[in-house]
This record gives structure tokens, sequence and C-alpha cells, in this order.
């Protein structure tokens, strides 16, 4: 027994690494880039070129958001110099005559200059700065409101004759931390599937090591959601189903891997070929980027990705409450659809079988 111990350390010390330590410090690294959950404090800068009461009001009501982390500055020249350095994030610029544009009536601009290349900071601060300038609007109007109608009430319906009132059915707080790590981490676990896969192969037969790497895959599978729990990440659905989702990624994943190594038999080949595979799948996978709204090619890319189909699962079981039957009724095309990356498979054993004889 102890020998055998011995042997499987000394041949699959990478295999070791892939699912003994590298698991636990992604999600660590990962779960501490996002603790808090939601952007606070962004670098934001400030050009105040009116300089009145009314810009200074705007600027309290900036600098009170806890979003931004306002810095005054009176050269728009310098401005662009510490964006493009990447010290801040957008450049608001309060124009002149901000103040009697207010009082005429005619409307008053500000203009919001942000980096679009930090697609989540940028939305982020744009809504900051949207809720600030809307709360400004809606005060000043309650101001103008009351003295026709010397009452605050009617002043203030006047003013809000609609009041939305918005409840998202997923990811209700708006947490990043939610949005994110439920697919970088599923991302990151299947490039560990298919290291893990690569690293057996070469001590292994296919079929060993086939049971071996899916077993560990699902185990950290598994931890992986029992992780999201202890977030307190929002779950309606049925974990069964993600679980079976989550056994057929691990198996077509790791069938795509011994394919590649039938077809190459080289272990720095096959490793530039899954990575040239599955690296992208964070772009791809439709969750940051909308799938619709991709150009053609990256439809098709997404297309050819398994994770693409677990992450629509998850994402309809995680949003999504009812009988099991109902669940699996939500989830069983996409399920489906992962089946055919089983061919993978079997062209590779039969690749295999073929080279060895």
């Amino acid at each position: 027994m102890l020998k055998t111990m011995i042997l499987f350390h000394e041949k699959n010390r990478f295999f070791a690494i892939i699912w003994l330590v590298l698991p636990l410090l992604l999600a660590f690294i990962v779960c501490a880039t996002f603790y808090n959950k939601t952007p606070t404090k962004l670098p934001t800068l400030v050009i105040d070129n009116d300089r009145t009461i009314s810009s200074f009001d705007l600027k309290f009501m900036l600098s009170s958001s806890p979003v931004l982390d306002i810095h005054y500055i009176s050269s728009l020249h310098e401005a662009q110099k510490l964006l493009n350095k990447g010290d801040f994030f957008a450049t608001l610029i309060i124009p002149d005559n901000f103040e009697s544009n207010i009082k005429l009536g005619v409307g008053a601009e500000v203009a919001l200059y942000y980096n679009t290349q930090f697609v989540l900071i940028g939305k982020a601060i744009n809504a900051a700065v949207v809720e600030v300038l809307s709360n400004a609007h809606t005060q000043y109007l309650v101001a103008q409101n009351i003295i026709k109608s010397s009452n605050f009430n009617i002043a203030l319906g006047e003013s809000l004759p609609i009041i939305p009132h918005i409840n998202a059915l997923y990811n209700e707080g708006s947490n990043y931390a939610q949005f994110l790590v439920t697919l970088i981490l599923p991302c990151l676990w299947q490039i560990l599937v298919a290291l893990g896969m690569l690293s057996l192969l070469r001590h292994y037969a296919p079929l060993k090591s086939l049971v071996i790497n899916c077993s560990f895959s699902l185990f950290w599978g598994c931890g992986m959601f029992f992780l999201f729990s202890m977030l307190d990440f929002v779950f309606l659905g049925s974990v069964w189903i993600v679980i079976i989702a989550l056994a057929i990624l691990a198996l077509v994943l790791s069938g795509i891997v011994i394919f590649f190594y039938a077809l190459l038999h080289d272990f720095v080949r096959t490793s530039s070929a899954i990575a040239v595979y599955t690296a992208p799948s964070l772009a791809f996978a439709g969750v940051t980027y909308p799938l619709n709204s991709m150009p053609s090619f990256a439809q098709f890319y997404s297309e050819l990705l398994p994770i693409s189909y677990f992450m629509r699962i998850y994402i309809q079981q995680s949003s999504n409450d009812g009988s099991f039957y109902e669940l699996w009724q939500q989830s069983f095309n996409d399920m489906v659809l992962m089946l055919p990356f089983g061919l993978f498979l079997i062209f590779g054993l039969l690749w295999e079988k073929v080279l060895t004889r």
C-alpha cells in the first residue's frame, strides 16, 4: 500500500498540485478579489468650470456616493494624462454657466468621460453619476414646485409623477461577486479538469485516467458550489441538476483532452491546444457579454464550448424555482447539447487503440 502511494506521488506530482493546491489557491484569489462584492471608491476626477453654489452642491453629492472617490482638478489636458496612465477611471466636467442655465430652465449638461475598456468599472461609475444627477434634478424640481404649491407632498408628486420600483429576479443586490465569481471559478475549474486529465495520460491508460480525473473534478466541482452557498449567492433551483451537468461537463472535457493527446501524442502540443480551446471561455460563455450581441464568429465559438451550455444550466437553476420536473425540463435541452462533445472521447479512445496496435 505504501509503495503504491509513493508511486502515485512520484508519478503524479503535477496532478497532485492541480487538484490539491490550485483549487484552494484559485478560489482564495478570486474570492479575495471580489470581497467587497460591489465596486467602491473608484478614483474619479471632477473639473468645475462654473464654481458656483449649484456646482458646489453637485460636487458634494458626488463625493457622498460610496462608488466614487472624487478628486478635483482644473485642467482637461491633465485629466487626460491621468486617465491614460490608469490612475483614474473617469472625468466629470461641470461646464460654464451651469447654475445660470439651471435657473433659466434651459437645461444644464455635464460631461462624463471614462475608459470603456473597463466595462464593469465604467458601468458602475456611469450608474453612480446618473443617480446623483437624478437626485440633484429632483431636488431642484421640488424646490421649484414648492414655491408654486406651498405643499411639499404636492411638489414632490409633481417632481416625480412616476417612481419606478424595480426588483431584480437574479442578483437582487447587483452583487458583482455573484455575477463574476460564478463564471470565473467554473472557467478555472474546466482548465484544471483538462490539465489534470493530461497529466494522468502520461502514466495511465485513458479509461483509468478518465475515472480518476472525473472523480477529483466532481469532488472539487461540488466544493465550488458549496463555496457559493457559503457566500450567500442566490440559488433557487435544483442542486442535483447542476451536479449532473457538472459530471457531464467533466466527462466531455476529459474526453476532449484524450482526443487531442491521441491526435498529437505530445504533452506540450496538447497543453497548447487545450489552452487555445479553453482559455477564451470567460469571454465567449455568454455571461459577461450578451451572446445575441456577439459577432457571428463569437457566437459560433461559444457553441463549440461545453462550458457555455453548463453556464446556461447554472443560471437557469439559480434564478428559477419550481418542482424537480419543471426545473429538469428547463435545463434538459442544454444538457442534451453537451452530449455530442462525448464523441471526442469515443474518437480519442478509438484512435489511441489504433496507435497501440
